[in-house]
């Protein structure tokens, strides 16, 4: 089997595994279907997470933070997509994407060119993020979140950081970086999770492995 590439397309997706023929494909796997797949697409590659299921058993990490990505497309801002999911013992409680609260307001339709009005530290003034959508879902449904973990595409803020610790999340695992975002000198979200015992780590794509 021929090698396979890596290439991000998208700063706020996780990095995608490109094949370079159908070829590299395992044999016997059906390339009749391969084809017809990447022609209905109109590409020639195929997400890490799909060549993972077809080489090997995905972890519940990629599953989770896979779907935190794709529920980013979710979102109407049009500054900033970020998703989150929220989880226990490997079963999903909570999900959420930015955007201000649900029945208000959609900003791409209403404000296509800028977004919603920023409020004073020039942050969007009605957006709820991503992971306070998954908090506030949860709890409004009655889900205990405490020893839970959380998968964000984009590392919390301070605000979230305080209402992640409040709701007894013990771990976060973050895909980019917000101070790197808002071009602050580091993630306060971040230190003041690891400053009172919540486990923060940045998530690493595991890679696939030609065999």
């Amino acid at each position: 089997m021929g090698p396979v590439s890596r290439e991000s397309t998208n700063p706020t997706s996780i990095p995608v595994i490109m094949a370079n023929s159908i070829s590299e494909f395992p044999k016997g796997f059906g390339k009749n279907l391969i084809y017809r797949l990447k022609t209905q697409i109109n590409c020639a590659y195929f997400g890490d997470y799909f060549l993972t299921i077809l080489m090997k058993r995905p972890a519940f990490d990629d599953i989770f933070m896979h779907l935190a990505s794709d529920l980013a497309g979710r979102s109407h801002c049009v500054k900033a997509r970020v998703g989150a999911v929220l989880t226990k013992d490997t079963r999903i409680i909570s999900i959420g994407y930015n955007g201000p609260p649900a029945g208000t307001h959609n900003c791409d339709e209403e404000w296509p060119e800028h977004g919603c009005a920023r409020d004073s530290k020039g942050s969007c003034s009605l957006a709820l993020h991503a992971e306070e959508n998954a908090i506030l879902y949860a709890a409004k449904n009655g889900a205990s979140l405490e020893g839970s973990s959380l998968y964000v595409t984009l590392s919390p803020c301070l605000p979230c950081a305080r209402l992640i610790y409040a709701s007894g999340i013990k771990k976060v695992q973050f895909l980019n970086s917000y101070a790197e975002y808002k071009g602050l000198s580091s993630d306060e979200g971040v230190d003041f999770l690891r400053k009172f015992g919540v486990e923060v780590t940045k998530y690493v794509a595991e890679e696939v492995i030609n065999e």
